[in-house]
């Protein structure tokens, strides 16, 4: 099954249609009435809900910002799982011995429970990613390398940095520049920026001395 198409609407922020085209490419295949389109209608359902309480004012931007980063991450799951083929066989599996019943039992309450703690780990992993690259400061991004040190995006986060770094230069270098030539409205607007990019920077106080009182 192609599910690039899916991906794509869901990149693009369309996760109402991704669902839908989910659901529609899920719905011939008998296999997957009870497993993998039980879970894309409920995160339709779900989505559905959140939608509702955003465009009625229940919900707060981001909280339901929040709530569309775990659908979206569920979704992602979903995708990922059908793509790689982790999926329930046609037939029912036999029923378990007796003797095997206890057993099974605890192998699929820890596997739920690794499955819920990846879940919670990488939904806040993406809504850290999300803040980071709202806020796009030296100290949010800075803040999630700290706490996801080998996520994937770690790398972005670090590209991220430099480019931010190179910014801050660019502005500290014309906030000089303006104060040489006594274009002080100028230049307080630069240190502004070098603001809102890392307010603890100590060439902030040091230029900011030298403009009029």
């Amino acid at each position: 099954m192609n599910t690039q198409p899916i991906r794509e609407l869901l990149s693009q922020g369309h996760t109402g249609k991704a669902l839908q085209a989910l659901i529609i490419l899920l719905e011939p295949e008998k296999r997957f009435k009870s497993t993998l389109l039980r879970i894309a209608r409920l995160n339709e359902s779900d989505y559905a809900a959140v939608r509702r309480k955003e465009l009625g004012n229940i919900l707060s931007f981001p909280e339901a910002q929040r709530e569309y980063s775990r659908i979206n991450d569920a979704l992602l799951a979903l995708l990922d799982d059908l793509d790689e083929g982790r999926l329930p066989a046609n037939a029912p599996p036999p029923p378990a011995r007796p003797y095997r019943t206890l057993a099974i039992g605890g192998a699929m309450a820890v596997a739920l429970s690794i499955g819920i703690w990846q879940y919670s780990t990488r939904s806040a992993e993406s809504e850290a990613w999300q803040q980071a690259v709202q806020q796009h400061t030296r100290a949010a991004y800075l803040d999630y390398r700290a706490r996801f040190p080998d996520a994937t995006r770690a790398l972005a986060a670090a590209d991220s940095l430099v480019s931010l770094e190179k910014t801050m230069q660019y502005w500290l270098q014309s906030a000089r520049a303006f104060i040489a030539g006594e274009a002080f409205p100028e230049a307080e607007k630069a240190l502004e920026e070098v603001r809102r990019i890392d307010p603890e920077n100590p060439e902030i106080k040091r230029l900011s001395e030298q403009l009029p009182k």
